[in-house]
């Protein structure tokens, strides 16, 4: 039978699902409490995830766009992850992932710190890097520009006693690009 979850103090449904014979099957749709926007639907039979999943933040972008076959991802995926900045987009055959997942790599803390992002790209072909070397060569200028980034901005903090806040001080550490 159907089966819907609510939030009491708001007065929203927040989840609503089917079951048959104990187990999920059919739609499973999530709401944001506060706005009541669907955050998720997908589709279940027996108990296992078939055919399409989205899922949206509270703003109603999409995120997650998948597709299973009896509980394993199989078909097209995209994932967007707004706040890790990491993109993922290709295909699964029996849970064996085909495609690239970009992922920019930066840090918080600094002031312009986000000036500096470095940019990975991973290829994978059945679940396997097909790009290592790119991936690890990437990874090593990411790691560089913010060893010096850090210590450039030390350097400014150790002479003023606070973080690079001025556009000086900012284009300063563009030294280490």
């Amino acid at each position: 039978g159907k089966f819907a979850m609510g939030d009491a103090k708001r007065g929203n449904t927040i989840t609503e699902a089917a079951f048959n014979e104990g187990r999920l099957d059919g739609k499973l749709k999530r709401y944001d409490a506060s706005t009541k926007t669907v955050i998720l639907e997908q589709s279940l039979s027996n108990g296992l995830a078939e055919g399409p999943i989205k899922q949206w933040n509270k703003d109603g972008k999409l995120t997650l766009d998948a597709h299973y076959v009896q509980g394993l991802l199989d078909g097209k995926y995209m994932a967007i992850h707004e706040n890790s900045h990491i993109t993922i987009k290709g295909a699964y055959q029996k849970q064996r992932f085909t495609g690239s997942r970009e992922k920019v790599e930066y840090w918080n803390g600094i002031a312009g710190a986000d000036r500096y992002m470095v940019t990975i790209n991973e290829k994978f072909d059945a679940d396997q890097i097909t790009n290592q070397s790119e991936v690890e060569a990437a990874r090593k200028r990411y790691r560089d520009l913010r060893d010096c980034v850090e210590r450039m901005a030390r350097d400014v903090s150790l002479k003023t006693g606070r973080s690079p806040a001025t556009e000086s001080e900012v284009s300063f550490l563009g030294q280490c690009r």
